[in-house]
């Protein structure tokens, strides 16, 4: 004879099957439990993001990038910018020109001062 519905939630959960309606309901109390803790640690995190974001405004970006053009700097490039660059490789008869943009390396040592500690 096969297992009737409630012998076999019984045997799945692991307890008597006289027991199984106060199992059952332990369940569903634990259930809501868990998702008004969830629900709870949303809203505190939706709300430390917005406080965090807040306070990140109120304060100046980090740069070590120049403000203003180097006194030497021939172009009316914006700083950071050099350009352009006219390259012709050896016995071609084709230029590539193009542009050097410094970019910054937020939280890190700047290449340069990298190399100069190595050279």
């Amino acid at each position: 004879m096969p297992p009737s519905g409630l012998a076999e939630a019984a045997a799945t959960l692991k307890v008597r099957p006289e027991d199984l309606p106060a199992r059952l309901a332990a369940l569903v109390e634990g259930q809501k439990r868990i998702e008004r803790e969830l629900s709870d640690a949303r809203k505190a995190l939706a709300l430390a993001t917005k406080e965090l974001l807040k306070r990140i405004a109120t304060l100046p970006a980090p740069s070590r990038l120049r403000r203003t053009p180097s006194r030497k700097k021939q172009s009316d490039l914006p700083s950071g910018i050099s350009g352009p660059i006219v390259r012709q490789r050896a016995g071609s008869r084709v230029r590539d020109c193009s542009f050097a943009v410094t970019l910054p390396r937020f939280g890190e040592t700047p290449l340069a001062t990298l190399r100069r500690r190595r050279g």
